[in-house]
């Protein structure tokens, strides 16, 4: 199941921006410039439609579904921390941003 929802090409980067705080839909197409409108708005009715996020007064917000999330997003930052080209200065500092993002603590 995870995996499924995961399997659209712009759902994380969406996730990870509603984790900064709730969105409009022009917030997300300017942390994200390149995805078009079109791909944006089928990728957020997505997201709504299985349960990740929902829409109040024009901005998109975590569910709780969404929020649970975090864990599955942080353990895939650490992931490709570990295999990346980065220094292990890099790689910590990158991996306690993520966990601070996330709300890991």
């Amino acid at each position: 199941m995870s995996l499924e929802l995961f399997n659209r090409k712009w759902v994380l980067c969406i996730l990870t921006d509603l984790f900064n705080g709730n969105r409009r839909f022009n917030e997300f197409k300017q942390s994200n410039p390149k995805i078009s409108s079109q791909m944006l708005s089928e990728t957020l009715k997505y997201m709504e439609n299985n349960g990740l996020i929902y829409k109040k007064d024009n901005e998109y917000n975590l569910t709780e579904k969404g929020l649970e999330t975090n864990a599955i997003l942080y353990e895939m930052a650490k992931f490709n921390m570990k295999y990346s080209d980065y220094d292990n200065d890099v790689r910590a500092q990158s991996l306690n941003e993520y966990r601070e993002l996330l709300k890991l603590g």
